[in-house]
């Protein structure tokens, strides 16, 4: 089994958990340390403006092929429609793509998180209303560099108001925006979020790229700023602890875990990162309490089998891997994800034939062309 280093919330990933909103109790400055960070305010963070901002080169864009249309519902559904259309924006999705507005319309690139930053501005700037919505989906976790991401996922919701005669009776339309149409269903909880807890999501996923790179001064000043943009964000108080446990300081990682359990008591991550804290000093009892406890509850989601097998698959246990992505596929059978982890984990074992078969199952069942044409590039790779 690899080693579980620690567990990092990161907002981009295509499936995730969410958090409700919560009455604020967290008072940030009791959970800062600056003195044991020195040189962390020498980095340059972005403000709420340059994460916003669209520049020149946006705003002629909307001009020019969005704000030529009288009608808003027309803006709004041309808006959703041109941010992917290969022959418009065509923004392409990438895990790590944290950036701010203006560099995502430029790059095409974007995750979840910097796509929705994007299109929050681009909708303003055409006078549509839009609120950001986290999106409730099951524990999803991405296993790198010996490093568990626990990934979220965010998207928006817009609306536009348009007069239907000259009195007061308006026409509502709305629209969910997001990279797959699958999350936009009505099958998965969402919860309105603000633009700053939005914000402190941007913040958190630049800090969490930084400590992963073990940069504990740049990973502090965005996890810093975080906090002060949003003390409630339960998952910006787990990975600032997470911060602590790393650069030597226990202490502050338990006392920040704990305030996030007053926020959220059952919030897993966090729970998941007392495990790791409890074990590293020493109390494995406790740990081995937490974990029984959150792995029972854990049994009935395909992506906690799916993250079991990647586990087994990154230590060279090919058949011990199948197990946990066969059970995974039992209780989901049409997620992308789990055939891909069979696929790899037959042809470690030589088995092209059933490598072949569970390629083409991950293509069918992609959630958008982008995926589906990678997997068709490996299955060329296969003759």
């Amino acid at each position: 089994m690899c080693r579980k280093l620690f567990v990092l919330l990161l907002i981009g990933g295509l499936i995730g958990c969410a958090t409700a909103p919560q009455t604020e109790v967290v008072k940030a400055d009791q959970f800062l340390h600056d003195e044991a960070y020195s040189g962390f305010e020498q980095i340059p963070v972005e403000t709420e403006q340059q994460v916003f901002q669209l520049d020149q080169a946006v705003t002629n864009y909307l001009d020019n092929n969005i704000l030529i249309l009288d009608k808003p519902v027309d803006r709004m559904n041309q808006l959703s429609d041109q941010l992917f259309s290969p022959n418009k924006v065509n923004l392409l999705y990438q895990t790590d793509a944290n950036s701010v507005a203006s560099q995502t319309f430029s790059s095409k690139t974007a995750n979840c998180l910097s796509m929705s930053i994007l299109a929050y501005s681009m909708a303003k700037y055409v006078g549509l209303n839009v609120v950001f919505q986290d999106v409730t989906i099951p524990e999803f976790w991405n296993l790198r560099d010996d490093v568990n991401f626990l990934n979220g996922h965010v998207n928006l919701f817009i609306t536009a108001k348009t007069p239907v005669n000259e009195g007061q009776a308006y026409s509502i339309d709305s629209i969910e925006v997001d990279f797959s149409n699958s999350f936009a269903s009505s099958r998965f909880q969402k919860n309105w979020i603000s633009k700053q807890t939005a914000l402190a999501m941007f913040y958190n996923n630049i800090g969490a790229e930084a400590l992963v790179a073990k940069d504990f001064n740049r990973a502090y000043a965005y996890f810093r700023q975080s906090l002060l943009t949003d003390p409630d964000y339960v998952s910006g108080l787990s990975n600032l602890g997470v911060l602590y446990r790393m650069s030597g300081h226990n202490d502050w990682a338990e006392q920040t875990y704990l305030a996030g359990l007053e926020l959220e008591k059952d919030n897993r991550n966090i729970l998941d990162n007392m495990v790791v804290l409890f074990e590293h000093t020493g109390r494995i009892e406790q740990a081995n309490d937490i974990r029984s406890r959150i792995n029972k509850q854990r049994q009935s989601n395909p992506y906690y089998h799916y993250f079991l097998g990647q586990q087994e698959y990154q230590s060279g246990h090919w058949q011990k891997a199948i197990q946990h992505f066969r059970k995974a596929k039992s209780l989901n059978q049409y997620d992308h994800h789990f055939y891909f982890g069979l696929a790899k984990a037959y042809f470690e074992l030589g088995k092209v034939d059933e490598t072949r078969r569970n390629l083409n199952l991950a293509k069918r069942y992609a959630v958008d062309q982008q995926q589906s044409n990678q997997y068709l590039t490996k299955l060329a790779l296969l003759h």
